[in-house]
């Protein structure tokens, strides 16, 4: 039991480390363009907080599938200024986790130059994984990101 706890310790600070790569949050502000005339930023995050820190939800936005939102990171979409719709993708091979739960979409409104935050928690109940979403003010949003690191979505297996 020991022996397996400790390979799952491993594969997690591996995960995290594999993560930590990627412009931080000052970077990405300094060198990324504004959003196109008419456009709004929408940044989602996970931070390095989570219960399951292997596991990297699938995030769709208006229904496309963007790709994997790996633990310590973020990435942006540039979307017309409107309310758009943000979702997590089921997974279908979750081996030691077990069950993905299903997670209500959330709504999040973004207007011309602005930027809007979502984060995205996951949590572990026995036998599943759990993703919340959830809207962040401006503060707490780039509060959070200070300690995160820009990697565009994974394309899922």
């Amino acid at each position: 039991m020991r022996g397996a706890l400790r390979v799952a310790a491993a594969l997690a600070a591996c995960a995290l480390l594999a993560c930590s790569t990627g412009a931080t949050y000052a970077q990405f502000a300094a060198s990324t363009p504004k959003p196109p005339e008419g456009q709004g930023r929408i940044i989602v995050y996970l931070t390095d907080v989570s219960e399951a820190p292997a596991f990297w939800p699938i995030m769709t936005v208006d229904g496309q599938v963007l790709g994997e939102l790996r633990t310590g990171t973020f990435f942006y979409v540039d979307r017309p200024a409107g309310v758009h719709q943000i979702g997590v993708g089921v997974k279908k091979s979750l081996g030691a986790f077990g069950n993905q739960g299903a997670t209500d979409p959330v709504f999040i409104g973004v207007g011309p130059g602005t930027t809007s935050y979502l984060q995205v928690f996951v949590t572990a109940p026995p036998g599943m994984v759990m993703v919340q979403l959830q809207a962040e003010d401006a503060a707490n949003g780039m509060r959070d990101l200070s300690s995160l690191h820009y990697v565009p979505p994974t394309p899922p297996p």
